[in-house]
């Protein structure tokens, strides 16, 4: 019989934790409860992954229905899904189109969005329909600590990511900032990969946190241009190839 890895041993038991906590104040949370949602994409166990994508919350806004224990395993759909979903399949074309035109990631690419080089999570675990919603629960400001305080110890301990890259600067990069005080935040232009053709309007930020760089970019609903995703896309593949 197989023996399992101290990842494995590891997410198991946070799993646990995870879950108990969710069915203690899932049902309680708003009228009706919450539903409650951790994993989008499969857990990566087998090695320590490129990126840690984190979006704020689960956009399911229905009551308490339970906690799927599957998802913890499998994620929320099969790869072939996730990556045509709407958060996921913009900066993953901007990824494609920048190793098949740009010199220098045609020869060295990245793939930041391939499967099993990455794992996509929410930062906070319980579902509406938008994070207005989320923020006018009764109750949900020491929730939302503890869910960070998760997402804190399974991205150290499990994942180990090379990169963690936020969907929104204020609402996942800036809270994750005041739980893990990263260091050295700065606000910056991304460059198109030709500079002298395109000024970004777009802002990003980035920081360390211990020896992971955390990125944060304007969540991928936002109305954004081609020009700005390639921007964005390219200062991605410029962090994940520094950490190297």
């Amino acid at each position: 019989m197989d023996t399992l890895s101290e990842k494995e041993k590891y997410y198991q038991e946070w799993v646990k934790r995870v879950t108990s906590f969710l069915e203690e104040v899932g049902p309680d949370l708003g009228n009706g409860g919450r539903s409650c949602s951790v994993m989008q994409s499969r857990p990566v166990l087998e090695k320590d992954v490129d990126v840690v994508f984190l979006g704020c919350n689960p956009n399911e806004d229905w009551g308490y229905c339970g906690v799927d224990n599957e998802r913890f395993l499998n994620g929320n759909a099969p790869y072939e899904v996730i990556i045509k979903w709407k958060v996921l399949y913009k900066l993953q074309g901007a990824f494609l189109w920048l190793n098949k035109t740009i010199d220098r990631w045609k020869e060295e690419p990245e793939e930041p969005l391939k499967d099993g080089n990455f794992v996509f999570m929410n930062a906070y675990y319980f579902g509406t329909k938008d994070l207005a919603q989320l923020d006018s629960l009764p109750g949900i400001e020491p929730l939302k600590k503890k869910c960070l305080e998760y997402t804190e110890d399974v991205i150290k301990n499990v994942f180990k990511p090379k990169l963690i890259v936020c969907f929104s600067i204020p609402d996942c990069f800036d809270e994750l900032n005041k739980q893990c005080d990263f260091q050295g935040v700065q606000s910056l232009t991304p460059l198109y990969p030709y500079p002298d053709k395109y000024t970004s309007k777009q802002t990003v930020k980035v920081g360390m946190w211990n020896d992971i760089r955390v990125i944060g970019i304007p969540h991928p609903s936002q109305a954004i241009s081609n020009d700005d995703w390639g921007c964005i896309g390219n200062f991605i593949l410029e962090q994940m190839h520094n950490c190297k």
